[in-house]
């Protein structure tokens, strides 16, 4: 008789040759493999708690979009003993599949099952997946939907003053590291306000709040997430060798979001907004939120801003921007 470690990786393989297979049994034999009991799947940081119905629907849904079945190599796997009748077995493999003539390649894809016996065979109690970008959120398979546009969404840019100048003499190892430290900083204060991180690019940090689900307050939660940074900012260079100071801006207005890349995924954003953003930030001073018009009338109610006027933007003219002050309390 096969110990529980191999019958666990048994069920690993099985499990998903099963669902990337497109047989005309794929899902009764999926529905086999899981716990009665089954108690929720997820991707990346959403977990959804449901049953192993939910589950079925899912894997319909995917089917609709990915017509043929998949290429599959399991890269490795490892499993941990829970108790004698439960095991934790994860790993990591990629995937070729074939979406009408275009084919995706989603390489380090990281997932894990729990298994838990049921009348003498291993049954998946719980499964999680994480694929390689947080812009599949929604998505079965990233870059099988079609971008969307968002009619109003915040966008966010903030970049450090005199960068180059600042860190021209440090060591490359250390500057990695205090940038790697700081924008993890950074990547938490946009999870706590409900910011998505767009991109990095050298010493600017660009992110958007209203998408892929609308948040009323997405301004709000932008001036928020500046005022988190600053103060984040100002504690660092208390005790750090080398001072940044950060010049941030902020424009509301509708733009198009979606899943750029063929091997590489990037979760984008495009259109105006975006660059209006963009010449809002480089009109800021150090240590301030600036704002637009557009912006200030969604904050105006909950923060106190000074109106700077109408204010010269390379390739805009003159747009009305606000500095945010402070929070009214």
């Amino acid at each position: 008789m096969k110990d529980i470690n191999d019958q666990a990786i048994e069920v690993y393989k099985a499990f998903w040759r099963t669902w990337g297979s497109r047989n005309t049994n794929t899902n009764s034999a999926l529905m086999q493999m899981v716990h009665p009991k089954f108690n929720g799947f997820g991707t990346n940081i959403n977990e959804i708690w449901r049953t192993k119905k939910e589950l079925n629907v899912q894997h319909e849904v995917e089917i609709k979009q990915v017509l043929q079945p998949y290429s599959i190599d399991f890269d490795w796997i490892d499993i941990t003993k829970i108790n004698d009748k439960s095991v934790l077995v994860y790993g990591e493999l990629s995937l070729t599949i074939r979406i009408n003539t275009k084919i995706i390649i989603l390489e380090n894809v990281r997932n894990s099952f729990v298994l838990k016996q049921h009348k003498g065979t291993l049954k998946i109690k719980h499964w999680h997946c994480s694929l390689p970008d947080l812009g599949t959120k929604g998505e079965v398979v990233p870059g099988s939907l079609e971008p969307k546009r968002y009619e109003e969404v915040s966008v966010f840019f903030c970049d450090f003053v005199n960068f180059t100048q600042i860190v021209s003499d440090l060591p490359p190892k250390e500057l990695v590291a205090e940038i790697s430290d700081i924008y993890q900083q950074f990547d938490e204060i946009m999870s706590e306000e409900y910011l998505e991180k767009i991109q990095v690019y050298g010493d600017g940090y660009l992110a958007v709040c209203g998408l892929p689900e609308y948040i009323e307050e997405h301004a709000i939660n932008c001036v928020k997430a500046g005022q988190k940074i600053f103060a984040y900012l100002k504690e660092r260079n208390k005790t750090s060798k080398f001072q940044l100071d950060a010049r941030i801006g902020i424009h509301t207005g509708p733009l198009v979001a979606g899943i750029i890349g063929e091997r590489k995924f990037s979760f984008n954003i495009f259109g105006d907004t975006v660059n209006t953003a963009a010449r809002i930030e480089s009109a800021s001073i150090p240590n301030k939120i600036n704002v637009s018009q557009t912006t200030y009338e969604l904050i105006k109610d909950y923060f106190v801003c000074a109106h700077r006027g109408k204010i010269e933007a390379k390739g805009k003219g003159k747009i009305d921007m606000y500095f945010v002050e402070k929070r009214i309390l």
